[in-house]
């Protein structure tokens, strides 16, 4: 009898921890599922924001200073093909959103200079085009003859008196090459909108 005791509160014990366990993962499985609702719930508030998101870049980049303008166009509509595919995890679109708006702030945060064909005054130029992040957009002419300047408000390039800015630029353009040290460099910087 005293055997047949232990095994019963043996028994009895074991399904007690049994219970338990079950009890457990029930709650957890539960909690689970609750989880993934808000999961769910979360994606669903995700999308219209990232579409959002691009939008805005799109209407940024379009009222931006017009540089890298093919490369940039480019990664919008990367973005917008990207917001249709659905086998493209929401938070990967996330990813990708929030990249491009950390190269947007790079350039508004570095000097760059390329080649590039402009109109100034009607006539077609080779220039280099001498970018200081946000705050000017200038250009030359390869023989450094010509000295232009992007106007936003006429989106058109206007010619500028190379006497002051010729070398100012031509050394800014070898700054920004890393031909020369960073120094001082006289441009023409618009006045902000609204300004008096």
């Amino acid at each position: 009898g005293v055997r047949l005791v232990g095994s019963e509160m043996c028994i009895r014990d074991s399904n007690t921890q049994l219970n338990t366990q079950i009890e457990s993962q029930l709650a957890l499985i539960e909690k689970f599922e609750s989880s993934t609702a808000q999961v769910a719930l979360i994606e669903r508030q995700m999308l219209p924001l990232i579409m959002k998101m691009v939008e805005s870049l799109g209407e940024f980049v379009d009222l931006d200073l017009p540089f890298h303008e093919q490369e940039r166009a480019e990664r919008i509509l990367f973005l917008e093909e990207n917001i249709e595919k659905s086998e493209v995890d929401i938070s990967e679109k996330f990813r990708q959103v929030l990249e491009v708006y950390q190269i947007e702030n790079e350039y508004g945060r570095k000097m760059d200079s390329y080649s590039h064909i402009i109109t100034i005054n009607g006539q077609e130029h080779d220039v280099n085009v001498l970018r200081v992040g946000r705050i000017a957009m200038v250009a030359q002419t390869k023989d450094t003859t010509i000295s232009a300047v992007y106007d936003k408000a006429t989106k058109s390039w206007v010619e500028l008196d190379n006497g002051t800015y010729r070398n100012s630029i031509k050394n800014g353009i070898k700054m920004a090459n890393k031909q020369a040290s960073i120094g001082v460099m006289t441009l023409p910087i618009a006045a902000p909108t609204g300004a008096k």
